[in-house]
């Protein structure tokens, strides 16, 4: 062969040689169906070339969104916390910090998910080595767990922590140096893997450097000089850059810096290995000059997505789309949720089970930990593996979702997102009204029904979408209807759905009659039975021992709150085998609870639940609501900060709850002192009184408290006629179909409120002062339905206990207002 040819043979093997090693990008690819069916298992085709190892996202997207806010925990004994670090160790959630001003070291334990209340633990002094350490960064290491942190002020020296095999152990310390002097007020540390090599890199504040430091194979190494690169000073006027966050784009290494003088970005470029000088530009993107940047974080979620947070307490989000390179990042202010500032820490972790992304703030100033949930809509069902090359799915709510691919090859990571729609299987439903009946089909997604079967109970099956029918004698009916989609509808081609219609005079009965016999008179001691006559009615509630409210009660003292100062208000709660009561202590920002056992005449045992400090301010009244397995509250606060603020007990009312103050609705609030809680048509809906102006505030929170309601599920009504402030108590039943409530105002006021058959509705109002003089103004109100008549009652200023007789019905009489006690 010719010289040249071997040469030429020689430079192409050497080629293939040198393109193995270097470790070419995975090319990710895969197909899903565009269209899956909700609770259906489906399955996704992985084309991926070159990748020896695989991550899925079934809901991936989460960081593009607005996070919800939760003041976590307050952190005992701290001195200037900063830097939060999170960890998983495979089967617990686990948090660490530094109190730099006195050197103790602190850990979070949040058990087996990141959104459990943690445990906080102040493991103390590590010893003389860690003299006011800042950053920290963890490395597993086969089955021990590493540490990297470093001495922001004095030495300036390098420390490392050393757990073992488990992270509730106290670490030992080792001193490595600070290298020759390369290290100058190291604030920020960053330590990742890269070509078998762990590599850190330590942000210099002094100089406005940056250092990396290779460790070869294993973190438990002492580098020598000779392993250490360190970057010119950075270019600019008045820098002091204090954290540094990378990430891996296919093979090539970026990174960012954050300057907390004048509030700078940097963009790194390492090219395709970490321990080299990285090229430095500064990013275009602009932000806040008072932002005082402290921490940036990078994670890849659908997209390459950037955080940062500063003294100001602001969280900024940059969105650099599908590449790093991206020289105009979108930058979106995502505020500091009306409570965080001084936030000198930041961390990002990712609960792989359920596809859902946790943040974590700390703040210096306050001593508080803040936490953060990025929504995540998918519900995806856990038949979706992460890990394995070929994949099965199935999504349990409708609507777009994106699936996101990451393939790991020698050279690096590289990530694909592809959209799916989840469908809806079809739903059906139907009205019924008027005389004849009529019948309406109501069905999801309508333009997939093409046939609608009726059967009316009587023996007259009908075919049509709406139609009337006339029913032979009144009765109660069970009512079906059976609807078939089109072929090409693969979520399934028919549903059904059966009520029990109540008929009287060929008319549907909107509300039911109740109606039964018993004997006049029966035998103490001997079983009797009562016939039940009702039209229309699906359930059934017996009383045979009814008390009289309209009777006069008797007072007994029950109970004497200490420290209380201006006790608000008292709600009861029953949780299926216990009574509880919680009461406000408006002027010192308390919440006691009142344990009564399984009976509301046991004298009650009081926990003080503490002040959250921060969160509570003039606390007012307090409503309490389950949700599947869990108990929630909503309080009006009065003094200091107005507003909403959440309260989350978890599965049982002794916990002590978190709280969260609703921020965004305080424009809609204002000086809220009354709350009323409750269910309608599935949606949780809250009515607040505002004192202020005098008018109601009513909010839909939708299918769940949790949700966080926007300015188009709220409704703000006119202030009441007569008074112009004091509004403070509200309360609301429901009379056949129709919504009704009651509400009270210090200023001598009293309205009945007409919702109609919507309780997120602007209600008709009815001043029922009108022929009545209060000697002073009521306070809270309550309505309810005694023995088949509605009663409502309100407590004057003066201690005078007011009774409003609506007899029958709340709706069509004026009631009869008596004083029944003092």
């Amino acid at each position: 062969m010719h010289k040249h040819g071997r040469a030429f043979f020689f430079f192409i093997g050497w080629l293939l040689v040198w393109a193995s090693a270097s470790g070419q990008c995975p090319q990710p690819a895969f197909t899903a169906p565009d269209t899956v069916c909700i609770n259906g298992v489906f399955n996704v085709t992985n084309a991926t070339a070159g990748a020896d190892r695989y991550e899925w996202d079934f809901c991936s997207g989460d960081l593009e969104g607005t996070p919800t806010f939760t003041d976590l925990v307050t952190l005992p004994g701290a001195n200037v916390p900063t830097n939060i670090t999170t960890v998983f160790d495979g089967t617990n959630y686990f948090a660490f910090f530094f109190s730099r001003n006195n050197n103790h070291f602190y850990r979070l334990d949040f058990g087996n998910h990141p959104n459990n209340t943690p445990s906080v633990t102040n493991l103390g002094l590590l010893g003389a080595l860690v003299q006011q350490p800042e950053p920290l960064e963890f490395v597993k290491e086969g089955n021990n767990w590493l540490a990297l942190t470093a001495n922001s002020y004095g030495n300036s020296n390098l420390v490392r922590l050393n757990f073992g095999t488990s992270l509730t152990s106290v670490p030992t310390v080792n001193d490595l140096g600070n290298f020759g002097g390369r290290l100058t007020r190291p604030r920020g540390i960053k330590v990742r893997q890269d070509q078998g090599n762990y590599v850190a890199i330590v942000t210099n504040a002094n100089d406005n450097t940056l250092v990396m430091i290779n460790f070869g194979a294993t973190l438990a190494t002492v580098p020598t000089t000779d392993s250490v690169l360190k970057t010119s000073p950075f270019l600019g006027t008045g820098l002091e850059l204090i954290s540094t966050a990378v990430i891996q784009d296919c093979n090539e290494w970026v990174g960012l810096t954050v300057d907390r003088a004048a509030s700078r970005i940097y963009r790194l470029s390492f090219g395709t290995a970490l321990f080299s000088l990285p090229g430095v530009s500064l990013l275009p993107a602009q932000m806040p000059s008072n932002a005082n940047l402290f921490n940036v974080e990078l994670a890849y979620d659908g997209g390459f997505m950037a955080f940062t947070e500063g003294f100001s307490g602001e969280l900024h989000r940059l969105n650099f789309g599908v590449s790093m390179t991206n020289q105009a990042p979108q930058v979106t202010n995502l505020g500091n949720f009306g409570a965080m500032s001084n936030t000198v820490g930041l961390s990002l972790i990712k609960h792989e089970a359920s596809s859902s992304w946790v943040g974590y703030a700390i703040s210096f100033g306050l001593n508080k930990v803040h936490k953060f949930n990025f929504p995540n809509p998918c519900g995806m069902l856990p038949s979706a593996a992460a890990a394995i090359a070929q994949p099965a799915a199935q999504y349990s709510s409708a609507g777009p979702r994106s699936i996101t691919l990451t393939a790991y090859g020698p050279g690096g990571g590289k990530s694909i997102t592809r959209s799916v729609f989840v469908q809806p299987r079809i739903a059906v439903d139907f009205t019924a009204a008027g005389s004849p009946p009529v019948f309406t089909a109501i069905t999801s997604p309508e333009d997939k029904i093409v046939d609608w079967e009726w059967d009316f109970g009587d023996g007259t099956p009908v075919k049509g979408a709406s139609l009337a029918h006339n029913f032979p004698a009144d009765g109660d009916y069970d009512v079906s209807l059976t609807v078939t989609g089109a072929a090409k509808n693969e979520c399934g081609q028919t549903a059904s759905t059966t009520k029990k219609i109540g008929v009287a005079g060929n008319r549907i009965l909107s509300c039911p009659l109740p109606s039964f016999s018993l004997p006049d008179t029966v035998c103490i001691n001997q079983p009797f039975a009562v016939t039940n006559t009702t039209l229309g009615a699906s359930r059934y509630e017996w009383d045979f021992c009814g008390v009289d409210m309209g009777q006069t009660p008797t007072l007994q003292p029950l109970a004497t709150i200490p420290q209380a100062l201006i006790l608000t208000d008292i709600t009861t709660v029953f949780d299926g085998v216990n009574w509880y009561g919680f009461a406000t202590s408006r002027d010192n920002a308390r919440l006691y609870r009142l344990s009564f056992g399984n009976s509301l005449s046991n004298p009650p045992q009081i926990s003080d639940l503490g002040y959250p400090g921060n969160v509570l301010f003039g606390p007012e009244q307090l409503k309490i609501v389950k949700e599947g397995n869990n108990w929630y509250g909503l309080l009006a606060q009065y003094l200091h900060s107005p507003g909403l603020v959440r309260l989350s007990f978890g599965n049982s009312l002794t916990n002590l709850p978190t709280f969260e103050r609703l921020t965004a609705l305080n424009g809609f609030v204002r000086l809220p002192r009354g709350i009323a809680l409750a269910q309608d048509n599935g949606q949780t809906v809250a009515l607040v009184t505002n004192d202020r102006d005098n008018t109601l505030t009513i909010i839909n929170f939708k299918n769940s408290i949790l949700n966080n309601p926007t300015a188009a599920d709220v409704i703000v009504t006119n202030p009441m006629p007569g008074v112009s402030s004091g509004l403070v108590g509200v309360s609301v039943i429901k009379e056949c179909e129709n919504w009704y409530g009651i509400a009270t105002s210090y200023a001598k006021g009293l309205y009945h409120l007409d919702f109609g058959p919507a309780l997120w509705n602007r209600p008709v109002v009815t001043d029922l002062t009108r022929g009545y003089d209060f000697p002073l103004g009521p306070g809270r109100a309550a309505v309810t339905n005694n023995n088949g008549n509605y009663l409502a009652f309100a407590m004057l200023l003066n201690g005078d206990l007011l009774k409003l007789d609506f007899r029958q019905s709340i709706a069509a009489n004026r009631p009869v207002i008596t004083k029944v006690g003092e």
